[in-house]
């Protein structure tokens, strides 16, 4: 026989008529008044914008997560992975997943996805293996739907074929390959990346679809372009 007296029952007699005879929304707005009350509204304002865009960005990254990237080549054209992710010479920690792929000097670049670009690099001329060349590099950088961003590096002197705030669609030309910058010879460096700007990027996993299908960039892997539409081409 329950105890009608004894404080189990009186705490649960109070909790279900707060709970079930006031509604769920009048709850919520007396938690959100309190919250404001001790509060700044102008930092409780920017933290739900901060949240929300943070939540935006996570779901669009998700939604394009499993696509996949055209290798930024010709399709008549093969060019050799010299450097895959996780590579000994220089793709390690933030910048582990970068691709190296062995060109001519000259050869036709295509854009991997498309979307606008947001920054161009052309007029350097000087290149070799030594570190204190890194800064010489001409690149192109296109923003994608999802926020990350496609880095197109070592690039001919005056070999950029598209302008700052173009827009360009997956295999559109692009460039011509070189060696400026850090380089031991002509190659293209692509990559995927997020981040604010290149000194505090952050590299991203990726696949090329080929005609053998899907591919993991590795090491000693040849490439052609692929030219054919695909549903699983990132967009």
């Amino acid at each position: 026989m329950p105890d009608f007296y004894g404080p189990t029952f009186a705490f649960g007699t109070i909790f279900y008529f707060f709970f079930f005879s006031c509604p769920i929304p009048i709850i919520l707005t007396k938690i959100y008044s309190i919250i404001i009350k001790h509060l700044n509204p102008v930092k409780i304002r920017f933290i739900m914008i901060r949240s929300a865009i943070t939540f935006i960005l996570s779901f669009i990254s998700q939604l394009y997560a499993n696509c996949l990237y055209a290798p930024p080549l010709h399709p008549l054209q093969e060019g050799r992975i010299i450097q895959g992710f996780n590579g000994a010479h220089s793709h390690k920690q933030r910048l582990a997943y970068g691709v190296d792929i062995d060109l001519p000097e000259g050869s036709f670049i295509y854009a991997a996805r498309g979307g606008k670009v947001l920054a161009i690099k052309e007029d350097f001329k000087l290149g070799g293996p030594s570190p204190r060349f890194r800064p010489f590099a001409n690149i192109i950088i296109i923003e994608h739907k999802d926020g990350s961003h496609g880095l197109y590096a070592h690039l001919q002197y005056l070999g950029v074929l598209v302008k700052k705030g173009d827009l360009v669609k997956r295999n559109q030309l692009i460039g011509l390959s070189g060696c400026t910058g850090q380089c031991d010879g002509p190659h293209l460096h692509f990559e995927i990346y997020r981040g604010p700007n290149l000194k505090s990027r952050q590299t991203l996993e990726f696949q090329f679809l080929t005609n053998k299908g899907a591919l993991r960039p590795q090491k000693g892997l040849t490439l052609t372009g692929y030219a054919t539409e695909d549903s699983r081409l990132c967009p």
